[in-house]
């Protein structure tokens, strides 16, 4: 089997890891700061969604993803679509930047702990703004090495 091949399932398994662990919160009763957020931020203009900083809670991106993922009381899960999504984006993100910086191995190891530990998962089935701070953050450093080459 070819390097590019086994490279695939790895990274695919511990993307299905991270998942499986991240698929058992999204269900959980809603948070305090997500009730909150569907409660101030749902129904405002995308113009104060990215302006109004003097209200706690406001991560805008995430807001956004809120607001578009956001089904009604009966899929109340539905909120903590866009945190879900970008948790999984940054296990990827992860893995590239770590291949990047120090080797295959090193990315894995990334990917691995950022689809495991408990911090990483959590920010992950909650409506918060952490994991898609994360994945801006990992792509942003991934792109700037890119754009040094080396």
């Amino acid at each position: 089997m070819s390097i590019k091949i086994r490279t695939s399932i790895y990274l695919a398994s511990i993307v299905i890891a991270g998942l499986i662990l991240r698929i058992q919160g999204l269900f959980h009763t809603l948070e305090y700061d997500e009730i909150w957020t569907l409660q101030t931020f749902l129904d405002q203009s995308l113009r104060r969604i990215f302006s109004d900083f003097d209200l706690p809670n406001n991560h805008p991106l995430n807001t956004v993803a809120v607001c578009l993922a956001y089904f009604g009381k009966e899929c109340a899960w539905t909120v903590r679509l866009g945190a879900f999504f970008a948790s999984l984006g940054t296990i990827i993100a992860g893995y590239f930047l770590g291949r990047r910086l120090a080797g295959r191995q090193t990315g894995f190891l990334t990917a691995l702990a950022l689809a495991i530990l408990p911090a990483f998962t959590a920010q992950g089935y909650t409506a918060r703004g952490y994991s898609g701070q994360l994945l801006l953050l990992l792509l942003t450093a991934l792109f700037l090495l890119k754009s040094r080459k080396i």
